[in-house]
């Protein structure tokens, strides 16, 4: 198993089964950005999880810059056909120097 897919496993153990609850869609990606986990939330915003796995996280928020930031962004996605408002925050998680990212998105 690589470094980010046990830093997505810990993860998963920690909060994994919170993840699902939240009502509040969130998106686990590498650090180079490819959707790892995606909870049910952000399934009904996006679309399916097959379709969510292995994005590349630019092309589903073209809008987000790559740095971590404690301020929500505004930007706009398109969404079961029309263009939504959503604001996203970006957060890094690490463990033995591996980081994935969670995008933690209100729309």
């Amino acid at each position: 198993m690589d470094g980010e897919h046990l830093t997505l496993a810990l993860v998963e153990a920690q909060v994994g089964s919170l993840l699902e609850v939240l009502p509040i869609a969130l998106l686990v990606t590498s650090a180079d950005g490819e959707v790892l986990r995606a909870n049910t939330a952000a399934i009904d915003l996006f679309g399916t999880r097959r379709q969510l796995v292995g994005a590349s996280v630019r092309s589903l928020l073209p809008f987000m810059s790559e740095s971590d930031t404690l301020e929500s962004i505004r930007g706009a996605i398109y969404s079961t056909n029309r263009i939504r408002p959503v604001d996203v925050r970006l957060r890094h998680l690490q463990h033995s120097g591996e980081v994935v990212r969670l995008y933690v998105i209100h729309g």
